[in-house]
Order: C-alpha cells, then structure tokens, then sequence
C-alpha cells in the first residue's frame, strides 16, 4: 500500500509534521484512496496529556470489509500541542486541534465523535478534578458549535469492544500503548516504530497513553462501540 506522512499542502508527499494556526501540529499518515467517502472517526481524552486523535474506515467495496486506512493525532501537550502549556484548556485551540485532525483524514461521508467520560481517580485532587471538567466542558462546546454530536464513553466499554481483559491502570495503559500500535500498524502498513512516533508528542521521550487512549476511543468506535 502507497502512504504519505500528511501535510495540508502537499497532502500526499512525504513531509515534517503538518502545522495548522499558531503553532498547533498533527501527525499521521492518509493514502489517495482514503480522499473520497468513508467514515471518520474521532476519539478525545480530555485531559492536559490527552489527545485528539481520528482514524479513517473506507467504505466496503465489491466483496471487501470495511477497514481502517489511516489515522492521525494531533496532542495535547508538548511545544506543539493544542494545550499551549496552559493549565486551562483554550476553545479556540481545542476547535483548530478537531478541525486538524478531520481534515488530515480527507472528505468523509460523516464524522462521528466519542469523549471519554470524566471520572475522579485515586490520588486526584480538587484542582485537577475541575481542571478536568473545565476541559471537557470547552469539548462539549466546541463539538456542539461545530455540529457534531459527541458522544461520551466509559473506558470499560471501549475496552471490551476491543477484546481488552480488565486490569490495573497502570497495567492497562501500557496494553491500550501496545495494542494501539499493532492494530493500526497491521491495518495501514506502517511499521509499529512509525506509529510510536506519532503517538510521542514533540520532545518527549515517552509515547503518551492519552494519544494512545484517544486512539483507543476512535478505533472502538470504528468497530462497533
């Protein structure tokens, strides 16, 4: 299968990460038969190292399945992420990070949105609980002003969809991490290395388990969820 690192102007040639605004970047990969029909998906993990992230399903042809082609992500945090290195989340950036990521996966027949569900964890305190809730308040906004009903989902629901055990958390991030890179390596081509560039925000030496988890959310979607 052909495939290009995305860029907004020369969409199908290999190029640097694509920069959309001031300074917000999205990576991925998208394929010249991914620019008509199909279905986007995105998945959002709402918090300051979550992601948006989206992947796109071709539609079925002659005695073919559906199938995912290609997915992009554009982070939270990092130099480049939508978060500006704020605390709180900025609508308008969060608005450029979504419009990014659709329109680095191409033309789709419809967009569907899932937001991960809030939820307070162990050790959290007061201010990262309403930090939290402020961010996916902006996504809600953002989601209803651009049209697009998100829907919201439990972590647990995306993970048996996808044939995920239950486990620890820490467990379950580096197998949300693990399996995210293999399914969309085995389903675009792309070697696992590429894909944990994607999913490493810029000067980071570790892959984010929010992308990874955003990623997560979309992928589900795209199977049913």
């Amino acid at each position: 299968m052909n495939h290009d690192e995305y860029t907004p102007h020369t969409p199908y040639t290999t190029q640097p990460p694509i920069r959309v605004g001031d300074p917000i970047a999205a990576r991925g990969y998208a394929w010249p038969e991914a620019r008509d029909g199909g279905v986007t998906y995105v998945g959002i993990d709402p918090g300051q190292r979550g992601a948006v992230a989206g992947v796109r399903v071709a539609l079925p042809g002659p005695r073919q399945a559906a199938r995912v082609v290609c997915g992009v992500v554009c982070h939270a945090s990092g130099p480049d992420g939508y978060q500006g290195g704020e605390r709180h989340l900025d609508a308008r950036r969060a608005a450029l990070a979504i419009e990014h990521v659709v329109a680095a996966l191409g033309p789709a027949s419809h967009v569907l949105v899932a937001i991960e569900a809030l939820g307070k964890r162990p050790g959290e305190g007061v201010v990262s609980t309403s930090t939290a809730g402020q961010a996916w308040g902006v996504w809600q906004a953002v989601l209803a002003l651009r049209g697009w009903t998100a829907r919201t989902v439990q972590t647990q629901a995306v993970d048996r969809v996808l044939g995920l055990q239950p486990v620890g958390r820490d467990a379950r991030k580096m197998l949300v991490v693990y399996s995210a890179v293999q399914v969309l390596s085995g389903a675009t081509n792309v070697d696992p290395a590429s894909w944990r560039r994607v999913l490493t925000p810029t000067r980071a030496r570790t892959i984010s388990d929010g992308a990874a988890d955003a990623l997560w959310i979309a992928l589900a979607m795209a199977r049913g969820l």
